[in-house]
């Protein structure tokens, strides 16, 4: 019974993403975060000194209070989408703040072309620029039959898995993305995309990704520029890059 019921919903999704493509050629949507639940957790905290303690309680506390100052923006084609940073408070000399924003990697950019097969994200790392190189299609969602409205779309759940590797070991984080049929161009925050329909909510281990405006086929071209500052590297040479900065660093 479950089987047959994820078929029907295939089915019904790949239809409105057929019968609707023609109607939606471009958009702009613009996304705020929050944070879900404390990105360090309490339990682990009790267990370290008490100075590292406090610091990481500080960086909750400045999650918390200052995520929701960032605004971001996707702007898409049917060729191409990119997903930056568009407003954010002047607010450099808060300490707080600028412990939010790094946590959060708000200045990353995420870009993708599906012509020509590619996907970028432009990030920096250690006080040096990189565009890294990553597989257009390296997410494999599983599709839920749940549903929610969502600024008037209804919207269907998925859920993948995000591989994080980094000098203590690799990590599994759960994503769920809540999508819509009704605008179906494959994109989303972050540049999570590859479903029937974009991306209205993300849900990427304890932070939250949630739309605010949407502006489809808007008059004019939407101007998408593809970012090429920075030290292009494949995600593979990338990781072990940083492994090699992250060990110097802690050897100086």
């Amino acid at each position: 019974m479950k089987n047959k019921l994820n078929l029907t919903l295939i089915f019904f999704l790949l239809f409105s993403f057929i019968s609707l493509t023609a109607q939606v050629s471009s958009g702009e949507v613009s996304y705020k975060q929050k944070i879900i639940e404390n990105l360090f957790d309490s339990i682990a905290i009790k267990k370290i000194d008490t100075k590292f303690r406090s610091q990481l309680d500080f960086v909750n506390k400045s999650l918390r209070t200052h995520s929701d100052n960032f605004e971001f923006i996707l702007k898409f084609n049917r060729a191409e989408s990119i997903y930056k940073l568009v407003k954010k408070m002047n607010n450099d000399k808060d300490r707080g703040y600028k412990i939010a924003a790094k946590y959060s990697r708000i200045d990353d950019v995420y870009y993708k072309n599906i012509q020509s097969g590619e996907k970028l994200v432009q990030k920096e790392s250690f006080g040096e620029l990189f565009i890294i190189k990553y597989d257009l299609n390296n997410i494999k969602w599983k599709l839920i039959n749940k549903t929610k409205t969502i600024k008037n779309y209804e919207c269907f759940m998925a859920t993948t898995t995000k591989i994080v590797k980094n000098s203590k070991g690799v990590f599994e984080k759960p994503v769920i993305a809540w999508y819509s049929p009704d605008i179906p161009l494959n994109y989303g925050p972050k540049g999570y995309g590859g479903l029937p329909g974009l991306i209205l909510e993300l849900h990427e281990d304890k932070l939250m990704y949630y739309v605010t405006k949407i502006k489809l086929n808007p008059i004019g071209t939407i101007e998408i520029i593809k970012p090429e500052k920075g030290k292009t590297l494949t995600e593979n040479e990338f990781e072990l890059k940083i492994k090699e900065m992250s060990s110097g660093f802690w050897r100086d």
